[in-house]
Parts: C-alpha cells; structure tokens; sequence
C-alpha cells in the first residue's frame, strides 16, 4: 500500500465511520507524490483513441499501464483495510474528457457496485464543466479534482454520465480512472 498517501492510514477509523453514515467519500491528495507523479506521467505518455458515438458518448480511452494498475491496487486494499470488506477490482477503465467529452445516461454504463473514480484535473475549475454524475433520489455531483479519488455504491438502475465539457476547457482535459470493486 505504498501508493496512498500515508495520512490516510491515520484515518481509518473516521473513513469507516463517514462511509457507513453517508455511502460516499471525497479523499483528496489521496496518492503519494511519487505514485502521483509515475501515474500522470504514464497517462500523460498514452497513446489515446477517441470513442465517439453520437447518442451515448464521445471521450478518448486508453489502457492502464503498470503504474495506473499498481495504484488501483493498493486503492482497494486500502479501501478494503478502511472499510472492513474485502475488495477485488473487477472493472477498470481510463478516460479522458476533453472539450465537447461527454456521455449520457442511456449510454453504457459501469456495472454496479462500489465505484472509485481517480481524477487527474490540473488545472480545472467549474466552468469547464465535466462533472460526473450519478442519478439517484438525490443526484451525487463530483467535479473533477486533481488526485482526488471519489467513492460511492452505485445501485441497480442508478445511471452515472459526464456532463459536457464546455469550452472553457481549450486544450485542457481531465482523465478520470474508473474502478469497480466487489
């Protein structure tokens, strides 16, 4: 678990305990600088094909290499430690959202289950937009934050999709590494 950031590891008990009280979690800086760095680089080295189907999505998608794939999991082992489950990935997806990225709801849609979403966003800020969401009686809004992993349980027939990002993005973009843990 070298990857996550250790002051986390202080924290297990409170992680727990807002988990089992809300079923979400915003862990900001949650890598080590090290693992940070090695994954940005990696994923900023990619090669990247853009995905593009007018009715459901248009993004860029690439593989995870060693580093992405050593950090996703030490995530779950952390998340198994904090939580008190035990915890496997089962699905992992890597994509970026440029300007004009967006997917919608009846497009395809990760499987149920715990979801982590690891987000390399710098600089991003509001107006760019490109939020996740999750629909829900309450809809859970996460905007992109760099090295900040978003936690929630995704239900059956709750549908998650990206906003649009709007052209204040330019060049920009962020890339958001999805897991699906059992």
């Amino acid at each position: 678990m070298h990857s996550i950031n250790p002051e986390y590891g202080k924290r297990l008990a409170e992680l727990k305990k807002a988990w089992e009280e809300h079923g979400e979690l915003l862990l900001h800086h949650i890598l080590t600088d090290d693992t940070w760095s090695a994954v940005v680089q990696e994923l900023n080295d990619s090669t990247y094909e853009e995905s593009y189907a007018p009715a459901h999505h248009r993004y860029e998608t690439t593989a995870a290499g060693s580093a992405t794939l050593e950090a996703a999991e030490d995530l779950a082992v952390f998340l198994s430690k904090s939580l008190g489950n035990t915890l496997h990935i089962t699905d992992l997806t890597v994509r970026r959202y440029g300007q004009g990225s967006y997917t919608l709801q009846h497009g395809e849609q990760p499987a149920d289950g715990m979801t982590a979403i690891l987000f390399i966003a710098d600089p991003w800020d509001a107006a760019m937009r490109g939020e996740h969401v999750l629909m829900r009686d309450e809809p859970l809004i996460i905007r992109p934050e760099d090295n900040t992993l978003a936690l929630f349980e995704k239900q059956e027939g709750e549908l998650l999709f990206v906003k649009r990002v709007s052209h204040h993005a330019k060049d920009l973009a962020h890339i958001a590494i999805t897991i699906t843990l059992r």
